[in-house]
């Protein structure tokens, strides 16, 4: 692994980490936002939509750049998948109790993120 990829995943990991510690320490707002945003008014509601595409747009330029060969499209859903996995497991109050869910979700969030891409015809 080049210095620039062991820094490209750094990078993603903190991402990752990041997004796990703010949704589980807000997943009330978390949920809120991921289910009252389409109540917004117009104008608040692209905001928010923008400053979230924003925020998917960090992770797959990071996911690009460290794997080439990944198209945007993919990315995007690749980053997508592990928000979702993040959020809606952070949500449930059973999970919320398990004393290593941060781990937990971050291994899930690195087995996404890092999975083989199947051949495309």
């Amino acid at each position: 692994m080049t210095a620039k990829s062991e820094l490209l995943v750094a990078a993603l990991t903190r991402l990752l980490r990041s997004y796990i510690d703010l949704t589980l320490t807000s997943s009330h707002l978390t949920g809120a936002l991921i289910t009252e945003v389409v109540h917004l008014p117009g104008d608040q509601r692209r905001t928010i939509r923008r400053l979230q595409h924003d925020y998917v747009g960090e992770w797959v330029q990071l996911l690009t750049t460290e794997t080439p060969d990944l198209t945007e499209p993919e990315a995007r859903v690749i980053t997508q998948a592990v928000l979702a996995i993040v959020n809606d497991l952070a949500r449930i109050q059973h999970l919320r109790r398990r004393p290593h869910l941060n781990n937990d979700l971050a291994a899930l969030g690195q087995a996404v993120l890092t999975s083989p891409r199947p051949a495309t015809p």
